[in-house]
């Protein structure tokens, strides 16, 4: 899927739910799902950042 066509389906998704719920709703639905970003990001498990470590250091 391009870049262009994920913006135009995202922007009709929000478009149908700021209609659907009301555009506070959906502005707040979006900040949350913003500051809930991160939580997404998995840390790398200890014993594959000693590796990359050890590796660097080899270098």
């Amino acid at each position: 899927m391009t870049t262009k066509a994920s913006t135009a389906l995202l922007t009709a998704v929000w478009g149908m739910l700021g209609g659907l719920l009301g555009p506070r709703t959906a502005i707040g639905l979006a900040g949350v799902l913003l500051l809930a970003t991160p939580l997404l990001l998995i840390p790398i498990a200890p014993d594959r950042q000693s590796t990359r470590s050890r590796s660097a250091a080899a270098a």
